[in-house]
């Protein structure tokens, strides 16, 4: 991963050089850069320095827009600093959320129209990507604005209606800080396609479609919008204490109601959700939650925050952990058969058990779980419809029981 160079100090540098009235960092792709432009002066971000630069008075100087934004550019592009590789796409340190934040802005905007599905990037990813980023910034208590996706002709509809239906997340999730550049952009026929007025090239708009774009940012008054920030994730941490997971985070300003949901994942890509935790609410709260199923390796966590119909993610942090002996992970019932699937160290033989509510023991055979992650099935048929307990135990003791229904 490279280095951030001195690009970013240099641009404060100069920035701030001019007694900055306001100063606003945009991250983005071609269109933030004014591709499809002609010339590039007529694009959504030129315009939108000129904007500022018109209305400059004696003793009231320029708004300053440094662009950050790069032809090509992914949401993973502009991820934090050490988040992992996506698609073999790393943070690009001189122009991510991290770097922008370097530079002490008033405002960012966020401006990544299409190139996540044209990398056939998940709906889930994207929105994911964009909560990390936003969420970063907050905490940073900066003010952070993303604009939705933008149509773009690709020749499969359902990548078309993909954009549709990330432009309403991104609406819906972010609230006053999301920035429409989908309305004014789209076909009026239904194909979610470019509007013939605006396309320049099946990917980018023309010098109208930037207008358009442009106005969108005027109208929204992005120093003065009517919302309070939102709340602030000061820290987040997670530290191993007798083989299980202790996680630690603090918050000021919950002003809304706000739900903490805690997420796993043994590859810090793929995500569970463990654990949900309602918000205190008030200035300053300190929050813990252990894992009592910390399997063992090096174990992930975020928080996944939801504030209202704003959905962010926090950092992700990692422990390495020997992990638990076993526990059962997850089991699955159909009408014969109880699917189990066990953590354990590998190489641990298991006495498994089934019982009914009332503690009588109805079923007992040994297994050995073999691997990290065994999965197994047991023959229920004989069993009447109601609920049991299924309980695993080693040799050396270390037992768990999980409840189960069988239906009809």
């Amino acid at each position: 991963m490279k280095k951030r160079s001195l690009t970013c100090c240099l641009l404060a540098i100069l920035a701030f050089s001019v007694n900055a009235q306001k100063h606003i960092v945009v991250l983005g792709s071609s269109t933030a850069v004014g591709t499809g432009a002609n010339p590039v002066d007529s694009s959504w971000v030129a315009r939108l320095q000129s904007y500022f630069r018109q209305n400059t008075t004696v003793g009231d100087p320029d708004t300053v827009i440094t662009n950050l934004a790069n032809g090509g550019y992914t949401t993973a592009n502009v991820l934090p600093d050490g988040s992992p590789p996506q698609s073999g796409i790393e943070p690009d340190e001189d122009k991510n959320i991290t770097a922008a934040l370097a530079l002490n802005p008033d405002v960012i905007i966020v401006n990544l129209p299409s190139n996540d599905t044209d990398w056939w990037f998940t709906k889930k990813r994207t929105m994911d990507n964009l909560r990390l980023i936003f969420q970063t910034a907050s905490n940073a208590g900066k003010r952070i604005f993303i604009t939705t996706t933008q149509p773009r002709n690709f020749a499969e509809f359902d990548r078309r209606d993909s954009l549709r239906t990330l432009a309403d997340s991104i609406n819906i999730n972010f609230g006053v800080y999301a920035i429409d550049f989908w309305t004014d952009l789209v076909s009026t026929d239904g194909t979610l396609t470019i509007h013939p007025d605006v396309n320049a090239d099946g990917v980018h708009v023309n010098n109208t479609g930037h207008r358009l774009l442009f106005q969108q940012v005027v109208n929204k008054d992005i120093f003065f919008a009517d919302a309070s920030l939102p709340m602030r994730l000061n820290s987040f941490k997670a530290q191993i204490f007798n083989g299980k997971a202790k996680l630690e985070w603090q918050t000021t300003d919950e002003d809304q109601p706000v739900m903490f949901e805690i997420e796993r994942s043994v590859d810090g890509r793929q995500f569970t959700s463990v654990h949900q935790l309602q918000g205190y609410g008030g200035a300053v709260h300190y929050y813990t939650w252990t894992d009592d199923r910390t399997p063992a390796g090096k174990v992930f966590y975020r928080l996944r925050i939801t504030e209202n119909t704003k959905t962010t993610y926090s950092s992700v942090v990692s422990v390495t952990s020997r992990g638990q002996e076993m526990f059962i992970k997850n089991v699955a019932v159909s009408p014969n058969r109880l699917n189990v699937t066990a953590i354990s160290q590998g190489n641990t033989p298991v006495s498994v058990s089934i019982f009914n509510l009332a503690g009588m023991m109805l079923h007992r055979e040994q297994r050995n779980l073999i691997s990290t992650e065994e999965s197994f099935a047991l023959d229920i048929s004989s069993l009447p419809v109601g609920s049991y307990l299924l309980h695993l135990q080693t040799s050396k003791g270390t037992t768990d029981t999980i409840r189960f229904l069988k239906s009809e």
